[in-house]
């Protein structure tokens, strides 16, 4: 996926939104969402290449693997979730140090309530994206636990990533790594163009 060329008016319905919800802060949010998928694609750019750098043939590269691995579903579920705090903060009633997240919504199932239809939509899409299984439970195993990790030798030629456990099945890192840059990429435009219809 190339690196997205974000439209120019995304800033301003960005801007019209928060104006319009009477949330700085939510605009704030759904900025900062846009600048976390373009850390992705940084990563993604840094992953191609990890061979090539000097910093690529220093460390381990089961280290830079898990490294990179941790980094982008992180990331991917920060920029989603930065996009749910944006609603959270426009339509439901919050205490001014919470935010909320993706799973808030479908947890207390009244705070979906409170938002319009597009936004609702929203959350659905990013839910019922086979993607975003994936990436979540990476990351959850990567941040709060331990990921069980596959090795494959490859003799005489240069190493083999290696595979990573999640929900059962084996994903190797740059698939992993692609599903999360291509998940928050396509799911914060597609929060753009709520927001689009909000304003």
């Amino acid at each position: 996926m190339p690196v997205p060329v974000w439209k120019p008016e995304t800033q301003p319905i960005i801007a019209a939104f928060a104006h319009r919800t009477g949330s700085v802060e939510a605009g704030a949010l759904a900025s900062w969402a846009v600048w976390t998928v373009d850390s992705l694609h940084y990563l993604d750019d840094l992953d191609q290449s990890r061979s090539n750098s000097a910093a690529g043939r220093r460390y381990n590269p089961s280290t830079v693997d898990v490294a990179h691995a941790r980094w982008a579903t992180s990331t991917a579920k920060t920029a989603i979730d930065l996009c749910a705090a944006a609603l959270g903060r426009s339509y439901c009633e919050l205490e001014p140090s919470r935010e909320l997240d993706v799973g808030s919504f479908f947890r207390r199932r009244k705070l979906q309530e409170a938002l319009p239809t597009g936004a609702k939509d929203w959350l659905h899409g990013t839910q019922a994206d086979t993607r975003f299984d994936l990436v979540k439970g990476a990351r959850d195993a990567l941040v709060h636990a331990r990921i069980r990790r596959h090795f494959t030798l490859n003799v005489g030629g240069p190493p083999k990533r290696m595979d990573l456990e999640v929900g059962g099945k084996r994903h190797d890192v740059r698939t992993v790594i692609e599903a999360a840059r291509d998940l928050a990429t396509e799911r914060v435009e597609a929060f753009v163009e709520v927001l689009r219809v909000l304003v």
